[in-house]
């Protein structure tokens, strides 16, 4: 006996925001269903490929795309839903097969993720939750973080795996490398004996805390060893960094942070990280 149901619109607009194809399986449409879901692939892959995602515009280009790939493929299972009506069901036109699609897809998803981060896609999203950065970056700041740049260059703000718990990803500059040597004098920080020049640092606190009371303002002299780096926060009288807990290992290094992707503040958008 051959079976026939409407078609909703809205729900295979909506199955096709969870899946592409998804939308295009519940009206009966086996083959398209297919080639919607491989296009995601065919598409974003050499959109990453081609290192857009490594600058803001990159990012938003890539991001465009995504939103009107999904709004296309949506706007086909809809307007498809309309002009068929009903549709002879399938033995695939089952709501527990609908559910174990949007299950294994988000497994390959989230297994692709995982293997081609690195290799592929190559950055990640890290959100700012304190102060200890201001005012280079404030507290709500997301940040793309290049996991390709695991090289320590002075200056740089990386994102690393906390000493102490490494479950935990702190975000911190660069202030010295293996073997230079460091000293804090009454908050002014010298690098193989030379004072840097941190345009960039703040100072809240108008107290110079002696060594004996906090490693704070006045620290060292020690030198950096081999495999190791130092790292500050740019808000020196309000950051847990290596002052406190040390050296860093570079092993730590997740990566460098490119630029602001999105903020509290719209004007920061797409500000790189200096």
């Amino acid at each position: 006996m051959t079976l026939t149901k409407n078609r909703n619109p809205f729900f295979s607009s909506f199955l096709s925001l969870l899946v592409p194809g998804l939308g295009q399986l519940y009206n009966g449409e086996l083959n398209k269903a297919v080639i919607f879901y491989l296009a995601q692939f065919a598409l974003f892959i050499p959109l990453f490929a081609i290192s857009l995602q490594y600058t803001p515009r990159g990012l938003f280009i890539i991001l465009l795309i995504v939103v009107l790939f999904y709004f296309f493929a949506m706007g086909e299972a809809t307007l498809r839903s309309f002009i068929k009506k009903s549709v002879t069901l399938k033995p695939y036109n089952k709501w527990y097969v609908y559910v174990l699609i949007i299950i294994i897809a988000n497994l390959i998803a989230g297994g692709f993720n995982t293997v081609f981060r690195q290799s592929l896609i190559g950055i990640k999203p890290f959100y700012l939750p304190s102060a200890s950065n201001v005012p280079t970056l404030l507290v709500g700041d997301q940040v793309i973080v290049d996991l390709r740049k695991k090289s320590p260059i002075k200056g740089t703000f990386i994102v690393f795996k906390f000493p102490d718990d490494p479950k935990k990803d702190y975000l911190k500059r660069v202030i010295a490398i293996e073997n230079d040597s460091l000293e804090i004098k009454n908050k002014h920080v010298f690098v193989n004996n030379i004072m840097l020049n941190e345009s960039y640092s703040v100072h809240e606190d108008n107290k110079i805390l002696p060594k004996n009371v906090s490693s704070r303002d006045n620290f060292g002299p020690i030198q950096i060893p081999s495999g190791k780096i130092f790292v500050m926060g740019d808000n020196r009288d309000h950051s847990f960094d290596s002052r406190f807990f040390g050296s860093i290992d570079k092993t730590a290094i997740i990566g460098t942070a490119l630029y602001i992707y999105w903020a509290r503040d719209k004007k920061r958008v797409g500000m790189l990280i200096q």
